[in-house]
C-alpha cells in the first residue's frame, strides 16, 4: 500500500481496510459538480477485493469502519 495511504487515512484505517482485502493504490482528481478540474478534489483508487473503484476520503473511512 502507498505510503500516502497512511497519511491520509492513518495507521488504524489501514490496517482495518488491509483486513478486509481492500488497499488504497493511487489518487486521482475528481472534477466538481460543474466538470471542472480546476477546482477539483482527491478521489482514491481502491483494490476492493479484486474490484477496481475510485471513492471520496470520506467512503474509503466509511468502508474501513463498516
Amino acid at each position: 500500500m502507498g505510503s500516502f495511504a497512511y497519511r491520509h487515512f492513518g495507521r488504524r484505517a489501514v490496517t482495518m481496510l488491509a483486513r478486509k482485502g481492500v488497499r488504497v493504490v493511487g489518487l486521482q482528481a475528481l472534477p466538481d459538480e460543474h466538470g471542472s478540474f480546476l477546482n477539483s478534489t482527491t478521489g482514491y483508487v481502491v483494490d476492493d477485493n479484486g474490484t477496481s473503484r475510485v471513492l471520496t476520503w470520506a467512503q474509503v473511512l466509511q468502508r474501513a469502519a463498516s
